[in-house]
């Protein structure tokens, strides 16, 4: 119980209380506990358990079965001390979510002539609306409604306005956003009221068809990194407006926008744009972060805005980013961190229905799988509904095309089924996939939405950790010195026919998938070290030259390899972080794109340009099914450790009928001499101009070679 309290009393239970008394308060001892309601009606509650501690006592209560939840209740003990009684893990069973479960719309709807609100607060016994918008003030008492939503209509043109939520429950008043809210002021003082429809309408993407998964090169960027630095060239620099300019070079070469839309990848993965906590707003240059302690859910950041507190500007400029990223021919999918919340202190969770939204250990206690001091809870009815509702929002609002769920392992597989479907009403083309990993969060291991569970998850995918373990090395600060196949491992020849397949077939290979669809393959992100950072460790003794070979030898894998290919920003011109592992919060000149060094490398940028037009080239490198794979897909490991992928009888995917792909990560040439005649179209240069006929390969050191006939 909390210090200088001495009694505290909790309803967790229909019928079941818990009261813990003091033990400065007449030893902690009481023989008659009663609960009164508001109009003075009082009911005796039998103890059924008592348990005594150093500083209180704990008693178990049989109260009333049936109590209306919200009520305002108390309990008295027999020398007339009296507490609030708290709706505490009453919230958490399964009967309550039952009886309080909501189907129909929450949040703040603002139209031109009135603007709706509804709350779901179920517990709370008050709560009023206090709105604003320049010198107009209403502070206005909601009305309870069905399943404990809250609603009122404010009549008037309020576009622009502010609000908060005063929710009485537990005892007290708690001053809240609006967990629903679209957009806010800065720093998330007050939620921000935007007629979105209003807005100078942004086309919907016309991209052509996007069906498989597998067609897909995802890029991740950072708005704030991507045009930070003055050598973009950037009018502005770090917002969304910056990275919407054109024209952009730094030494004659693209920057910004015209360099992203001229790479060639199809999606661009937004690492979090919604509302996060620990940078200023007001003042983004005195802090940096990633963005992954999330504040508010559905409501952009307002650090990448031009004007922070004014609520429609957020909107406007992540609409307009969006909408120009389709018109240069990418889609777009945003980074969402459901799995915690920055602080349970500053939830609006925690303000409007305390104790429901985040995941509890039996024994009380928050679960903390996210190591981020909370887990929420997707189990909950509720908590469901906001993530597939807030995915559904950022569709119909913003027209995204997927999402890259944060830490998917502590959601679970029939939240993230109810993502997919709900989704895909709005685009059929969605794409939902995200971090599989098995954490330590109180749910059945049966249930969590982790790579284990895949099969329960067919439209969803998964960061492919096998793959970049095989190809790069394991790459935790711990593993620094670990190399892989494409770092000079060579006895991983072996392993990389199931990182090359998507990890999808049984025979002879580790499989962890169903289909390639469901891999997201990729040798680095923004969590850890840069591939490059990397090689400075586990490849030290290998001067620059060699290390570069390595970096494009990686990203050739990762642009054949059967599943989804992802790439970091930079890491097509060997971006640095100078070997920092984890730069969520470091220093902006750590973290920002470096177009000086895209420069210097631009033999490397060249040759990711060739290594995505020769994916796009041939469809055998996107099979969509597994099927396909076993039929067409043979490994070889040749003499040297050097590995030959092949692709047989594949005319039918991009006219040729038989392909065949080299890697060759070790120090010598290798030699091959081919059945008969084959075109070489691909070497260490990249894609060439005039195939040249060969049936005696040479395969340089740290290369890889196509031949197809």
């Amino acid at each position: 119980m909390k210090e200088n309290t001495s009694m505290e009393a909790f309803l967790d239970d229909y019928g079941k209380i818990v009261v813990y008394l003091s033990q400065r308060f007449y030893n902690g001892k009481s023989d008659r506990f009663y609960l009164e309601r508001p109009q003075g009606e009082a009911t005796a509650c039998q103890i059924r358990e008592l348990e005594s501690h150093e500083s209180y006592t704990r008693y178990t209560l049989t109260g009333p079965a049936e109590v209306q939840i919200g009520e305002a209740l108390e309990i008295v003990e027999e020398h007339g001390h009296r507490a609030v009684l708290q709706y505490r893990r009453i919230v958490q069973t399964a009967r309550f979510d039952e009886d309080y479960a909501y189907e129909g719309e929450l949040g703040a709807f603002c139209e031109e002539n009135q603007t709706r609100f509804a709350l779901w607060a179920p517990t709370a016994c008050e709560v009023q609306l206090d709105l604003r918008l320049a010198d107009k003030q209403v502070l206005a008492a909601m009305t309870r409604g069905e399943k404990g939503v809250w609603r009122f209509t404010a009549d008037g043109d309020w576009d622009g306005g502010t609000y908060l939520y005063q929710v009485k429950v537990n005892g007290e008043l708690h001053l809240s956003p609006d967990p629903y809210a679209l957009s806010s002021t800065a720093n998330g003082r007050r939620s921000g009221l935007v007629n979105w429809k209003r807005m100078a309408q942004m086309p919907k993407s016309a991209l052509p068809p996007f069906t498989r998964y597998t067609d897909a090169v995802i890029y991740e960027l950072s708005v704030r990194d991507f045009t930070h630095q003055a050598q973009c060239g950037t009018r502005t620099h770090g917002q969304y407006r910056s990275l919407c300019e054109v024209g952009t070079t730094l030494q004659g070469k693209p920057t910004g926008l015209d360099y992203l839309a001229s790479l060639g990848v199809t999606h661009v993965q937004l690492m979090p744009v919604a509302d996060f906590a620990t940078v200023d707003e007001e003042h983004p240059e005195l802090f940096y972060n990633w963005g992954y302690d999330p504040l508010q859910y559905g409501c952009p950041e307002g650090s990448y805005a031009s004007d922070p507190n004014d609520p429609r500007c957020r909107v406007r400029e992540l609409k307009q980013l969006i909408a120009t990223l389709h018109a240069r021919g990418l889609r777009v999918n945003l980074d969402v961190v459901f799995n915690h919340h920055y602080d349970i202190q500053f939830s609006a969770f925690g303000q409007c229905v305390p104790y429901y939204y985040f995941r509890t250990t039996p024994s009380g206690f928050l679960s903390n799988g996210s190591f981020c001091g909370n887990d929420t809870d997707s189990i909950k009815r509720m908590m469901r509904k906001y993530i597939v509702d807030i995915v559904c929002r950022w569709i119909e609002v913003y027209d995204v095309d997927g999402f890259r769920f944060d830490l998917m392992g502590i959601h679970d597989v029939d939240t993230m089924n109810a993502v997919v479907a709900a989704g895909r009403q709005l685009k059929p083309e969605l794409m939902v996939y995200g971090e599989g990993w098995d954490l330590p969060t109180a749910l059945n291991d049966d249930l969590k939405a982790c790579q284990r569970n895949n099969a329960k998850m067919p439209q969803v995918a998964h960061f492919n950790d096998y793959f970049r373990d095989v190809v790069k090395g394991k790459t935790s600060d711990f593993d620094v010195q670990a190399k892989g196949y494409a770092t000079g491992n060579l006895f991983q020849a072996h392993d990389m026919p199931s990182a090359l397949c998507a990890n999808t077939l049984n025979k002879e290979m580790y499989k962890i998938y169903q289909q390639p669809t469901q891999s997201i393959n990729y040798v680095e992100c923004h969590d850890n070290a840069t591939s490059w950072d990397k090689m400075k460790d586990c490849c030290k003794d290998e001067v620059r030259e060699i290390r570069v070979k390595r970096q494009k030898l990686m990203i050739a894998v990762t642009l054949v390899a059967q599943g989804v290919p992802f790439l970091q920003s930079g890491q097509e011109f060997c971006r640095t972080k100078y070997g920092y592992h984890n730069t969520y919060n470091a220093p902006d000149n750590v973290n920002q794109i470096d177009w000086e060094r895209k420069n210097r490398h631009n033999e490397v940028v060249e040759f990711t340009r060739d290594c995505l037009r020769l994916r796009k080239l041939i469809r055998a490198f996107r099979f969509a099914s597994a099927e396909e794979i076993e039929s067409h897909v043979h490994f070889e490991v040749t003499e040297g450790q050097m590995l030959l992928y092949q692709l047989n009888d594949v005319e039918a995917y991009g006219g040729y009928q038989t392909i065949k792909v080299f890697f060759n990560p070790s120090l010598t040439v290798q030699y091959v001499e081919l059945e008969e005649d084959y075109q070489q179209i691909f070497n260490e240069a990249g894609l060439l101009t005039t195939p040249v006929m060969v049936r005696n390969l040479a395969v340089n050191p740290i290369t890889m070679v196509v031949v197809v006939k």
